[in-house]
């Protein structure tokens, strides 16, 4: 399939990377390189209709709240009195997850652009928020979470600051999990949030090491820790 968004090496206009290929970036270099200079994507799985429609259902809430700036309850386990969920003038476009919150990275003359979940405050800083439907045991919950959970909410933070805005410390991770009733004749949800602390030093060091991958004409060597390198090298080989 034609796409639109391919790395020209040596291009005077800036070129968009989103956060999702960034992560990709950390996961596999070869798998991002050919993603993103020749548009071969990796194959994905079924969506996750039932958890994405749950978070969907909590952020038209976080609407409502946002709209008469009312604390939102849970909030006030981690921080008093609470954060509300931030109103402000280009709230509505950085949430879209057509549009989302953008920055030029004029050194590298690349466009960070990344859908945030939610952003929080308490009417001092900002706080990024990511919003995630699971179930697990109430003991697993924490150990569940993905580690580059953090790094979302640091490149989230890096784009607010950019954006004029003046962040915290920290990242909410807010989780909504889904638990069976005793008799196991409906399910219960119970809500869950963890602080994670933004680390911002990493952002400019990596931004600065993908433009120097894209500019390269060398493929990455295949990853011995991607499944879909395995996968490609092992098919290549019985071909020989």
């Amino acid at each position: 399939m034609f796409r639109k968004n391919i790395y020209v090496k040596n291009n005077l206009s800036p070129f968009k990377i989103s956060r999702t290929k960034i992560d990709l970036f950390f996961d596999c270099k070869r798998c991002f390189y050919v993603d993103q200079k020749f548009g071969i994507k990796r194959p994905h799985g079924a969506a996750l209709v039932i958890n994405n429609h749950i978070v969907n259902k909590f952020k038209k809430n976080l609407e409502v709240l946002r709209s008469t700036g009312t604390i939102i309850p849970e909030t006030s386990l981690i921080s008093q009195p609470g954060f509300t969920a931030l109103n402000h003038e280009k709230i509505n476009e950085w949430l879209d997850p057509f549009k989302g919150i953008r920055s030029l990275h004029k050194k590298t003359n690349m466009i960070i652009n990344a859908n945030i979940d939610d952003v929080w405050t308490d009417n001092e800083k900002c706080y990024p928020v990511i919003l995630k439907s699971i179930s697990r045991n109430n003991k697993d919950i924490e150990d569940s979470i993905w580690p580059g959970y953090a790094r979302q909410l640091s490149l989230y933070g890096y784009l607010l600051q950019n954006n004029n805005l003046e962040i915290g410390n920290f990242g909410i991770i807010a989780v909504i999990n889904t638990e069976d009733d005793l008799d196991h004749s409906s399910l219960n949800f119970k809500f869950y949030l963890f602080k994670k602390n933004l680390e911002l030093n990493w952002i400019e060091r990596t931004l600065s090491e993908i433009k120097i991958l894209l500019e390269n004409d060398d493929y990455p060597d295949f990853s011995n820790n991607c499944k879909f390198c395995y996968y490609v090298n092992n098919i290549n080989n019985l071909k020989e």
